[in-house]
């Protein structure tokens, strides 16, 4: 089986909140990462494998540029940027 990892991040540009939807491997977790411009991590959540979609909240952030990575098996296996609006 031939499972490839994807992944996407919307809305982008975000205000208030925004959706991870992505796909792993069944067997493998997933781990959702959010760094600032400055590699500082401010989010971290851990994903069920297999389909998913995991909304987290936006409102902390300053408006500005954001590194979202998604991980599975310590694999990176998807890397974006997020903006945040107001």
């Amino acid at each position: 089986k031939n499972s490839r990892p994807v992944a996407i991040i919307y809305p982008n540009p975000a205000t208030n909140e925004a959706t991870l939807e992505y796909r792993i491997d069944e067997e493998l977790k997933g781990h959702l990462r959010l760094f600032s411009h400055a590699g500082q991590l401010l989010y971290s959540k851990e994903l069920k494998g297999g389909y998913g979609k995991h909304t987290f909240s936006t409102t902390h952030l300053l408006p500005g540029i954001y590194y979202v990575e998604l991980r599975s098996d310590a694999m990176p296996v998807f890397n974006g940027k997020l903006v945040i609006i107001r």
